[in-house]
Order: C-alpha cells, then sequence, then structure tokens
C-alpha cells in the first residue's frame, strides 16, 4: 500500500475490473502505456489512489466504455498521456472532461482522431504547459475555441501540432499572429510557419502557415486575450502583400514541391485510416534496405552478398528488385516498411546528400513502432557531415561502422578478436535475424 510507482506497460490483462488500484492509497505514477485488456473498462478501474498525478495511457488497447465521465479518476492528476488511446472513439471526440482537471500541466492527445473543439479546454486553468497533439492526420480545422486555449486562456510553454495538416482558413492567420507574439512559446516543429501546412479548399494547394498568412486575402482579426477582436491587418500590410503575390506563389510552390513526398505520405494515410498497421511476426522480408543509389555497387557486391549469399541466409526487400510495378513510390516504401523486421539504413556522404533517402529516413521512424529495429550503418562517413536530427537518432539506435573498401569475411570463419571487421558483419547478421521487439508483435 505505500507503493508510489507503478509500471505496467506492455502488459497483457485477462481481465481489469473496476476499482483494481483502490488498495494503492500513495500511488503517484501508473504506467499502462502499450497494455492490452481482454476485457472492456471504465474510468473506475483507475479509481482509489488519491494522490496519482501521473496517469500514462500511450497506445494502450484498452477500451473506455464510459470515455466521458474522466471525472472518476483523481483530479489530481498533474500529467496525463492519452496517445492514440481515443483513435476508436467516435468523431468528433468530446474532451469536456479535461476541465475537470484543474491541476493538470501536461496533456498529450497525439495520434487519435481529434480535429477540433468549439469550447475552451483551459478556461481558468493556469497551470497547464503542454500540450501535444500531434500526428492527428488531416484536415485539422483550427477554432476560435483552440486558438484561445493555445494563447490566451493558458501560459503554454510548449505546444505540439506537429504531424497534421490544417485546414486554411482566418484560424491559420489568428494563429501564426499569437504565434509570432508568443516568443516564450516552443511550438515544435513550427519553424516559424513554414514547418506547418494547410489544405487550401479552393485550390486543393497545401500551403505553409508563412505563405498562407502573408500572402493577402480577407481575414478576419485575431482576439485579445478576453476573446474580442483586435486590429485588423494594417494598409501597410495589405499594399506590401499586393506587391510581393507573385513572390509568394513561386514560394508556394516551391515548399509543396519540397514537401511533395511528405504531402503523398499524409495522402496515403488518409486513404488506409480505416486500415490497421499490422507489424507483427512473421514478417515477408528481415530487413529493408535504404541507401543511395551512388552506392549500389557495394550493396550488391558485399552488404548482399554477405546478408543473402552466406549461411544463415536472409532475404531483403531492395527498391530495384523488389518494389511493385504499377504502385507509387510512396506506396512501395509504406509497403515495404511494414512486411520488413528491420530497416537498415546506409549512411554515406552520397546518403546525406539525398533528399529521397533522407525522406526515407524519416518514414522509417514515423512507420516502425520501436527505434531498436533501426539499423544505421556508418561508411567513412565524418561526424561532422551527419546532420543535427541523424546524430540525434545515431545516439538512440544501433548503428555500426564498416569499412568501404575491406573485404568481406571468409564464410564459417569466427572473427579473431571482438574488434575486427569480421565480427561487425557478424553482429549485423544477427541483429537482422533477431525478432521484432514487443510493442510490434
Amino acid at each position: 500500500k505505500n507503493l508510489e510507482i507503478l509500471s505496467l506497460a506492455e502488459t497483457t490483462f485477462v481481465r481489469l475490473d473496476n476499482h483494481s488500484f483502490s488498495g494503492l492509497k500513495n500511488l503517484r505514477v501508473l504506467s499502462l502505456a502499450y497494455s492490452k485488456s481482454g476485457n472492456p473498462v471504465s474510468w473506475r478501474t483507475l479509481k482509489g489512489p488519491n494522490k496519482l498525478v501521473f496517469l500514462d495511457l500511450t497506445l494502450a488497447s484498452i477500451k473506455i466504455f464510459d470515455f466521458y465521465k474522466c471525472s472518476q479518476i483523481d483530479k489530481k492528476i498533474e500529467v496525463l498521456n492519452l496517445t492514440g488511446i481515443l483513435a476508436d472513439v467516435d468523431v468528433p471526440v468530446n474532451l469536456s472532461f479535461i476541465r475537470e482537471l484543474h491541476n493538470l500541466k501536461v496533456l498529450e492527445i497525439g495520434n487519435n482522431r481529434i480535429r477540433s473543439w468549439n469550447a475552451s479546454l483551459f478556461s481558468g486553468m493556469t497551470d497547464i504547459e503542454e500540450l501535444r497533439m500531434s500526428g492527428n492526420g488531416i484536415d485539422i480545422s483550427l477554432t476560435s475555441a483552440m486558438i484561445r486555449d493555445m494563447f490566451n486562456s493558458s501560459e503554454l510553454k510548449l505546444l505540439d501540432l506537429s504531424g497534421n495538416i490544417f485546414e486554411c482558413n482566418e484560424m491559420i492567420f489568428k494563429f501564426f499572429r499569437f504565434a509570432k507574439s508568443k516568443p516564450d512559446l516552443h511550438i515544435v516543429g513550427y519553424n516559424e510557419g513554414f514547418g506547418y501546412m494547410c489544405t487550401d479548399d479552393k485550390t486543393n494547394e497545401v500551403i505553409s502557415f508563412f505563405n498562407y498568412s502573408t500572402g493577402g486575402g480577407d481575414l478576419d482579426p485575431g482576439f485579445n486575450t478576453e476573446g474580442e477582436v483586435v486590429v485588423s491587418p494594417s494598409a501597410l500590410e495589405i499594399s506590401i502583400s499586393s506587391l510581393i503575390a507573385f513572390v509568394v506563389s513561386l514560394t508556394v510552390t516551391a515548399a509543396v514541391y519540397r514537401n511533395r513526398w511528405y504531402i503523398r505520405y499524409y495522402y496515403l494515410c488518409y486513404k488506409q485510416q480505416n486500415s490497421e498497421v499490422v507489424r507483427r511476426e512473421p514478417f515477408l522480408y528481415d530487413a529493408f534496405i535504404s541507401y543511395s543509389k551512388h552506392d549500389e555497387t557495394w550493396v550488391r557486391d558485399k552488404l548482399v552478398e554477405f546478408l543473402e549469399r552466406t549461411q544463415p541466409s536472409l532475404k531483403l526487400c531492395l527498391h530495384e528488385r523488389d518494389f511493385k510495378v504499377g504502385s507509387t513510390i510512396v506506396e512501395n516504401i509504406v509497403t515495404a516498411l511494414d512486411s520488413s523486421r528491420k530497416v537498415v539504413i546506409v549512411l554515406t556522404k552520397s546518403y546525406l546528400n539525398s533528399s529521397w533517402c533522407l525522406f526515407e529516413t524519416q518514414l522509417a521512424q514515423y512507420r516502425l513502432m520501436d527505434s531498436r529495429n533501426l539499423i544505421l550503418i556508418k561508411l567513412d562517413t565524418p561526424d561532422r557531415s551527419i546532420p543535427r536530427n541523424l546524430q540525434h537518432l545515431l545516439s538512440r539506435v544501433t548503428y555500426l561502422s564498416l569499412d568501404r573498401e575491406a573485404p568481406l569475411p571468409p564464410p564459417y570463419t569466427l572473427p579473431s578478436s571482438y574488434h575486427s571487421p569480421a565480427t561487425n558483419w557478424m553482429k549485423l547478421k544477427v541483429t537482422l535475424m533477431s525478432q521484432s521487439s514487443e510493442k510490434e508483435k
């Protein structure tokens, strides 16, 4: 009964009854992330711990049938992670229960189907510091209530709306102006308006917040801290926007072209939104190989030669050999990632200079639920040439350094030392033969 921290992440329950945790009066932290339950549960299941401040339900396969009765849990909750758990809730998702959690500091509601809300959630909540709502898909419609919650009703320090595509409307302009006036608010992936995109219903163009907001149009003004109307765009701003209309149109075209593969990927996800992504054993391929065409000779003569033609042999997925004719490139990549146990990235200078290769890397991080299934091979690549985001990836995933010019190890020969090149080749094969992590089974 004195237990304060309890993690049941990745646990499969035959049954969870009401008040299952009621005896843990001192419990402060409870994680049921990635867990599963054989029976639907209610909020009463989690009722009982009077000191609970942290509740993590990330991607838990638990159906909460009385979802709107969140008041059953303790109102002292400060950190609530509902990532992916609302995906099966009927749209529009009713988030009114959040108003009951007066001590809430961090709210994570990403990877759900939340499109908007029309009544303020954070009014009177002075402690809220972080709102994470990434990966909810396309056609996210900003409303005046959302704008107030993000900029006026609370003192947010971090806002994450990345991985979404919004509807272009007057609220995009208000978001842009308020974001510009709040330099202390960290908006993940926003990049001064170039990182967030919206779709124009009239032209079907995908435009960045920056380009949409500075490109003109009769947009309504924003709200002040009381929700009242403030100043409209000045005559100078309108004059400038009209003078640079041609430049803006070129910028929009460049932005769409630069993000064309991501747009196609989000469109593919939209078409497949009712189809469950299944990643579990047995996989069709042991590994999908992502590499630059300039490194094709090394991949074919050494990497494929060793992995497929020495025992125990592995089955690899190569784009020039295994991609399906008639499908788009994005569709082929998604299929390859979902049907491969691991993903191997051959990291070279040519790879880093290819926007297509970097897109494959981003897609692999999105589709793979566990970064342990991502393996990097560094070929004579100096660290200073690696972008920061890939340096961060190198710090989190398995990677091996191989010599481009070194010969392959003889078959059936044990390495002479732990640090020999042969050892790295064998490590690679053993890693690729290991089963997928539990998160993906």
